[in-house]
């Protein structure tokens, strides 16, 4: 008798990321186009208004550049770097395989959808389109492969919850931060996270066949 093989959670996992990332990115490009979700993203905006005071606008430009390639190329060579050292090279490629793959596709999804940034004033500079965000595409990939990689080799519960704790409260500040310097819609930064946990699943499903 044949015994029937489960599928592995790692993979049943990195395919509901993906199939899950698909989805909402889908749905929001859709509604995106729909004017009670456009009111509802230019009503978000402006209810951020009384949090922008005097030094929450240079702290926001801080954390927004956390989600730079200036910021983060550097910091994706050292990781690449540890794992090389110790011999992991699917780890030590697949971080920035997936960033600039990431980065590419999100100048591809933005000249198909095309959809402008707020008419609002600006509080940091910004060019091109703005869905999907690519700050929090960024942010989200990076972190996101950084807390993947990185928890196999962290053997305090303490240093695992930390390293988790650090890189999802980062993501997130660096997605707010886009709505709250007008640069970008809710919408455009949910729409990054999206495709971030499509990128994500997949490395999910390399990193686990290298093994």
């Amino acid at each position: 008798m044949n015994q029937k093989r489960n599928t592995p959670q790692p993979i049943l996992t990195s395919l509901w990321f993906i199939l899950s990332g698909l989805l909402v990115y889908l749905v929001l490009e859709i509604v995106i186009h729909w004017p009670s979700v456009n009111r509802f993203d230019r009503g978000f905006l402006v209810s951020l208004d009384p949090l922008r005071v005097g030094w929450m606008i240079p702290l926001m430009r801080h954390v927004t550049q956390f989600g730079s390639a200036n910021f983060l190329l550097p910091l994706i060579f050292a990781i690449s770097l540890f794992f090389l050292i110790k011999k992991r090279f699917i780890a030590a490629l697949v971080l920035p395989l997936m960033f600039f793959l990431e980065s590419w596709l999100n100048d591809f999804l933005k000249n198909q959808v095309m959809r402008d940034r707020p008419d609002l004033t600006h509080l940091v500079h910004a060019t091109g389109y703005s869905f999907p965000s690519g700050h929090a595409m960024n942010a989200a990939t990076t972190f996101g492969l950084i807390i993947l990689l990185l928890l196999p080799h962290l053997h305090k519960k303490w240093m695992k919850r930390l390293c988790l704790a650090t890189g999802i409260l980062t993501i997130l500040l660096i997605g707010f931060s886009r709505p709250f310097l007008r640069v970008h819609f809710l919408t455009d930064i949910l729409a990054g996270y999206a495709v971030s946990a499509v990128l994500i699943g997949f490395s999910m499903i390399v990193l686990y066949l290298a093994d």
